[in-house]
């Protein structure tokens, strides 16, 4: 699954996946709005999901018109990826494994 997410001209930063671009509009499934949450814990502010539309059904394909973004689909990276794939499947993803990088 390939984690997209865009920038709408309101500031949202909208998170989905199977995204295809074609005829003015960015069409996208399985959409949430990224929010920072503060943790009850630590008080830290840490990513958090909340649905977009508040509404809209789960599943559902959203069309996104291209005069509504400030920047078209980009890559998120592989924390927020995960914690994505995990919030819409449910699944409990495994720890991710250090990487090392060679010098």
């Amino acid at each position: 699954m390939k984690v997209f997410a865009v920038k709408t001209i309101a500031g949202e930063e909208i998170i989905g996946n199977d995204i295809f671009i074609s005829d003015g509009v960015v069409t996208m499934k399985d959409t949430v709005v990224l929010r920072g949450v503060q943790d009850p814990k630590t008080g830290e502010v840490i990513a958090g999901f909340g649905d977009w539309p508040a509404v809209g059904l789960v599943g559902q394909s959203y069309r996104i018109p291209l005069t509504a973004l400030v920047l078209m689909p980009y890559q998120v990276h592989e924390d927020l990826e995960r914690q994505y794939i995990s919030n819409v499947t449910g699944m409990t993803l495994p720890p991710v494994t250090p990487k090392i990088l060679l010098s």
